[in-house]
């Protein structure tokens, strides 16, 4: 883990395909069941496709995503299912000031 924090510099993180491949590991190392992994896998590989092109997390991108995943009609359940991924894949690598702290009302 100590490589990948030395990627959080000024307040982003850089994200890879071989960082989903670690935390998704870890997650089935602790027991999720194959359905979570499945899932995790699909929101996180979405989020990378919405990253700006430098592929970096910095402050207010989550927001960002969160509105652009309500604008093309994404329910707020689902964009609350979204954000725990990536809140957790945060959380797995350390940089919490860059997670989203609220979710979303259900309408």
């Amino acid at each position: 883990m100590e490589e990948t924090r030395a990627k959080v510099t000024e307040e982003s993180l850089a994200i890879s395909e071989p960082m989903l491949d670690r935390y998704l590991d870890a997650l089935r190392e602790q027991g999720r069941s194959q359905e979570t992994l499945r899932m995790y896998r699909s929101k996180l590989s979405q989020m990378i496709q919405i990253l700006p092109e430098d592929r970096r997390i910095r402050r207010g991108t989550l927001e960002e995503m969160r509105r652009k995943l309500l604008a093309k009609g994404y329910s707020a359940s689902t964009v609350n299912s979204f954000t725990a991924a990536v809140n957790g894949f945060l959380d797995y690598y350390g940089p919490r000031e860059l997670r989203v702290g609220q979710y979303l009302k259900p309408e």
